[in-house]
């Protein structure tokens, strides 16, 4: 007794078994294509990474009045002194000395470069930095790491700079 709701198993792997070449090579087919395309991504895929390190207002020292005329002048004033360290030769050396294995060099950071002699502007397309917020893109994630850890460095060469002007400042205030 055959139903026509009945699946006989033993037909049904006779047919695939019969047709096995045919799964095989289809299989086959679409692992090469697949691979293919996966290699070929692979290698033309230009992937960036970008790094954002925002600063705010509220950050930076000393604790700033965002409605306050002066607080911005004191901004403007912060911003350049972190400027100043950020490309400062002398704050990098320091940094990299303890730092060796980093892949940041001193170009990298520096506002000009020497050709032929002559000094000019640097086009460094890998960092940019704005009063707001500074942008590294690259593809290498140990880089990130180096600048941030730069841009620790700097940070606390910063605090300790303004801690030391408070000090300076109130002792004069008590000598007074």
């Amino acid at each position: 007794m055959h139903q026509d709701d009945e699946i006989d198993l033993l037909e049904l792997f006779s047919d695939l078994w019969n047709g096995k070449w045919y799964i095989l090579s289809a299989t086959i087919f679409a692992v090469l294509i697949g691979g293919s395309y996966a290699a070929y991504k692979e290698k033309n895929q230009a992937v960036t990474h970008q790094s954002t390190i925002s600063f705010t207002r509220g950050h930076l020292p000393p604790f700033l009045n965002a409605n306050d005329a002066n607080d911005a002048n004191d901004a403007n004033e912060i911003f350049s002194d972190f400027k100043e360290l950020f490309h400062s030769k002398v704050e990098f050396d320091t940094w990299k000395s303890d730092h060796s294995q980093s892949q940041i060099e001193y170009d990298d950071l520096s506002l000009t470069q020497i050709v032929d002699g002559i000094e000019l502007a640097s086009q460094n397309k890998l960092i940019s930095l704005t009063p707001n917020e500074l942008v590294v893109e690259t593809n290498n994630l140990q880089l990130l790491d180096s600048y941030y850890s730069y841009l620790q460095t700097i940070n606390q060469a910063l605090t300790n700079k303004y801690i030391d002007q408070a000090v300076e400042e109130k002792t004069y205030i008590e000598k007074r």
